[in-house]
């Protein structure tokens, strides 16, 4: 039957290894990519916020990217704590739309109801820690994309892939092999899209595989 195959251990093309220098709440506004580029086998890209290394190596493509990053100067800006976090998230949410299975008056209901319980309840922000780290190979053709991803939602991530880089959806195909768990943290496609940022970039199949500190720094979390 052979060996599956699965994003994280890729074995389609030989894809390139790379690195992302990630950010959160912050903003890149400069950053050299000279320094990076001095490497061997080093491909560099920025898209804004996007930086982005592809090597023959993982240690090359991590190597290039902490060169890089001595260079950066970040803009910060302001989070809520822990303790304000409930606060500001009900404050700015967005409206709600309108739900069109709803039937009957939730006020009337409380107004006639027997008894009425009301209690609020909080819960941490839970990282989903799925066995295998989010990861995904990402390959162009005659203008066409090609990911291996593991993910729940395939269909949002073609939608995803097809919006960041305006192709039409039958021009991306998002294939999922193996996946080693997801627990509800797999619908999103930021792995998939900078896989393809990279290949795009260094014109060769590129490999992105998150480490298990990528997944409890950038990964969203529950609620």
């Amino acid at each position: 039957m052979g060996h599956p195959f699965r994003a994280s251990a890729p074995t389609r093309s030989s894809p390139a290894p790379i690195d992302i220098l990630r950010t959160s709440g912050v903003r890149v506004e400069e950053i050299e990519l000279a320094p990076a580029k001095t490497i061997a086998s080093v491909t560099a890209i920025r898209d804004g916020d996007f930086v982005g290394f592809a090597a023959a190596t993982s240690f090359e493509a991590e190597l290039a990217r902490d060169e890089a990053a001595k260079t950066a100067k970040w803009k910060t800006a302001e989070h809520p704590s822990s303790d304000d976090l409930y606060s500001y998230l009900r404050s700015h949410a967005a409206s709600q739309r309108p739900r069109r299975d709803t039937k009957g008056s939730p006020d009337e209901t409380f107004k006639t109801a027997h008894k009425v319980l009301r209690e609020v309840y909080q819960i941490a922000y839970i990282q989903h820690a799925p066995m295998e780290p989010r990861a995904a190979v990402a390959e162009w053709e005659n203008g066409k994309l090609t990911v291996w991803t593991g993910t729940q939602q395939p269909s949002r991530v073609r939608e995803e892939l097809s919006r960041t880089f305006h192709l039409a959806d039958n021009d991306v195909r998002v294939i999922v092999p193996d996946t080693g768990g997801g627990f509800g943290g797999k619908h999103s496609g930021e792995v998939a899209v900078e896989a393809a940022r990279l290949a795009l970039a260094a014109k060769k199949p590129v490999s992105v595989r998150w480490s298990r500190e990528d997944e409890f720094t950038w990964a969203y979390f529950r609620p």
